[in-house]
């Protein structure tokens, strides 16, 4: 699969945020600052988002003694995407490149992710599929959509995440 290069021209982006904990009345769909970039971070454009139960449980509140929120709050984690901006400490990605993971208020244009929590996209798989692949659940989807040596290539470049868990026990169980 390809990669397009996406310059990043204003320091405002679109995001989906919340100004108070409460329920879907509170999403906004509303411009944002540009995530600023931290050493050993990458920026990258949001092609999808993942959606997980723990984001509604944020919104309405029920995180706050775990995850405090100052406001507004741009929700989302899972993403896929491509990097527009490297950062001066992440050598092992570079601009352009295809990659999935948590990012930091993925449901946004653009996220800003640790490269200790993102890993590139195997080929054979598309950004809607990478934006699911941060959840436990789709892993047995990975080793049908792609066959156990893409799907073990994938947990190798994805063993930071939380696949690698169910992903590993399902390659392990499967015939060589």
């Amino acid at each position: 699969m390809t990669t397009t290069k996406h310059a990043v021209a204003s320091s405002l982006i679109k995001a989906v945020r919340i100004g108070n904990y409460g329920g879907s009345e509170q999403l906004k769909y509303e411009e944002a600052p540009l995530p600023r970039l931290d050493p050993n971070h990458v920026l990258a454009k949001v092609r999808y988002a993942g959606v997980n139960p723990v984001d509604w449980k944020i919104r309405e509140g029920y995180m706050k003694k775990v995850f405090p929120a100052s406001f507004p709050l741009t929700l989302g984690h899972d993403f896929a995407g491509e990097i527009v901006n490297a950062g001066g400490d992440s050598r092992r990605f570079s601009t352009g490149e295809r990659v999935f993971g948590f990012g930091d208020g993925a449901y946004a244009e653009f996220t800003e992710a640790a490269i200790s929590d993102i890993a590139t996209i195997p080929e054979k798989i598309d950004f809607a599929v990478a934006a699911a692949l941060p959840k436990t659940g789709p892993a047995e989807a990975l080793l049908k959509l792609v066959g156990k040596k893409a799907a073990a290539q994938a947990f190798n470049r994805a063993s930071a995440l939380g696949l690698t868990t169910v992903l590993g026990q399902r390659l392990k169980a499967l015939p060589s």
